[in-house]
């Protein structure tokens, strides 16, 4: 693994870490699968875990989907904490 794909898994993006802490803690609440949401957003599972993780960011149209399954607005998954 090259320095700067450790260096980017080990820290981050700070988006990209609150999209993610988002989702799961949304996903948790509403007892939703990663397989589920691998299903609604045509991925594999592992990519989904790649993108729980933190290792692939979310794009829009992903979090537009996730925020649709969740039944959440997808505003809510930008911020901080979820609602």
């Amino acid at each position: 693994m090259a320095h700067s794909q450790k260096v980017r898994r080990l820290f981050p993006r700070p988006a990209t870490a609150i999209v993610t802490g988002n989702v799961r803690a949304e996903m948790a609440r509403k007892r939703i699968s990663q397989a589920l949401v691998a299903d609604r957003l045509r991925l594999t599972q592992q990519a989904v875990s790649n993108r729980l993780n933190g290792r692939v960011p979310f794009d829009v149209d992903e979090i537009v989907a996730v925020a649709e399954l969740l039944e959440v607005d997808p505003a809510a998954l930008l911020h901080r904490s979820a609602s």
